[in-house]
């Protein structure tokens, strides 16, 4: 690394312990490498530090310790005090120590300060970051980094304090959105988004030349949060009347189930019956409409139970505030699990593509999860799984009135509504557009 900065440096630590400047040498050249010292960052040293030290660097514990006392040394003749600091540090030594115990107490210990040293960017509520970044998510992350750092610098963040995290989310937001340096016309955000749906797209073309082809047909709509369905009040009005109807609370039947007060409200507000009788629902076990709609704001978090009373949340009130939030929370829930989304996925880009019979949509959702390469102990799906799989994610969409069914077996219909239609699409869009995570 020919750097004059660097060279004085080694000079002035040479002259009290020759043996340091190589140590030091073998520090600078694993935190900087082909980059420079001017591209060593607080996160580059903290990781060096309290992971690859240990992780990487097949030595003794006592050379560790040389290490860290030589490039500290190294730091000090450069004038990069913090860095200096991190090296010397009793925190670094006490992730050192986990490290020997063993590598699992390590690597907790080093996430825990690394994640509490305010450097590590932040998820946020509509972005969160990848396991397996790309190349445009790690030179994003990398800005983040370094803005962050900056924000220390000045004592913008102070790691700990009060309000630190919404300061440090607000900066991570203003990078991401911010302009991108090499592509015209885009932010990092918009960058990371391409990148990950082109890698999504990349490993189908290997895999499901058919998924592949009707991913492609739809990729565009994906780039940008769909926008909220033109039905939604309509839909979501039995979501916002049950959320408004418990308040504060609601007390249950010694069963555990809504009173038969809110039942035939619902009965009579929605026209909801019992589906093998005309008769109004008097118990929520009548009502597939009501039930449905019970567990799906508990799997929100929406209501809770408590003590024989069904309350309503703090997210159900922001919920009931917002119909575009409600609605973009249910669309994110329809399929959380991989196998789910895949099924939701291989069904969501059947229904785009204009299929629309049951029969045909099953058939042709299950070659294609086998195409793809689903297996359950080194077996392939059966089309009974896809089927149930599937049941698991539409079923709230079809209470919602996203779906519409029609027709007797075997000549079944699926209808999408508008409602259905931006639901499924923004729930496909999470997921193409979400964090790549490891195999």
């Amino acid at each position: 690394m020919n750097d004059d900065r660097l060279k004085a440096a080694y000079a002035v630590l040479g002259q009290n312990d020759p043996d340091a400047v190589t140590l030091a040498d073998a520090m600078i050249q694993w935190v900087a490498g082909e980059d420079g010292i001017d591209a060593i960052s607080l996160s580059r040293v903290q990781r060096f530090a309290w992971y690859d030290l240990s992780v990487k660097w097949m030595t003794t514990d006592q050379h560790r310790k040389e290490v860290l006392a030589a490039g500290a040394a190294l730091f000090d003749a450069l004038e990069l005090d913090r860095y200096a600091a991190v090296l010397r540090s009793p925190q670094t030594l006490e992730i050192l120590a986990a490290h020997e115990r063993s590598y699992d107490e390590g690597l907790k210990e080093f996430q825990e300060a690394f994640d509490a040293s305010g450097i590590n960017p932040l998820d946020l509520d509509d972005f969160v970051w990848s396991d397996m970044m790309g190349i445009e998510e790690n030179a994003a992350h990398m800005e983040v980094q370094s803005a962050l750092e900056q924000a220390i610098d000045d004592s913008r963040i102070v790691p700990g304090s009060r309000g630190w995290k919404t300061t440090a989310q607000a900066i991570t937001t203003e990078v991401l959105d911010g302009t991108h340096p090499g592509i015209p016309g885009q932010s990092f955000r918009t960058a990371i988004v391409t990148e990950r749906i082109g890698s999504r797209l990349h490993m189908l073309d290997g895999r499901s030349p058919e998924l592949h082809t009707m991913l492609s047909d739809t990729a565009k709509r994906l780039v940008s949060p769909v926008p909220a369905p033109p039905d939604i009040d309509l839909r979501l009005e039995p979501t916002m009347w049950f959320l408004e109807y418990v308040g504060d609370g609601v007390k249950m039947t010694g069963a555990g189930y809504l009173p038969t007060a809110m039942v035939r409200e619902a009965s009579d507000r929605f026209g909801w019956d019992k589906g093998w009788s005309d008769d109004p629902p008097k118990k929520e076990t009548d009502s597939r409409e009501l039930m449905t709609h019970h567990q799906l704001l508990l799997d929100l978090r929406a209501i809770r139970h408590r003590k024989g009373i069904v309350v309503r949340t703090a997210i159900g009130s922001k919920m009931l505030l917002d119909p575009e939030h409600t609605w973009r929370m249910i669309s994110a829930s329809l399929a959380q699990q991989d196998w789910f989304a895949a099924v939701a996925e291989a069904y969501t880009l059947l229904l785009l593509a204009g299929e629309n019979d049951e029969e045909a949509l099953s058939d042709r959702s299950h070659s294609l999860l086998v195409e793809y390469g689903w297996r359950s102990d080194d077996e392939p799906p059966e089309r009974l799984d896809v089927m149930r799989a599937w049941w698991r994610v539409s079923h709230a969409l079809v209470v919602l009135g996203g779906l519409v069914k029609g027709g007797l077996w075997p000549s079944r219909t699926i209808t999408m509504t508008p409602f259905g239609e931006a639901t499924l699409l923004e729930r496909l869009r999470l997921d193409v557009t979400g964090p790549m995570r490891h195999p």
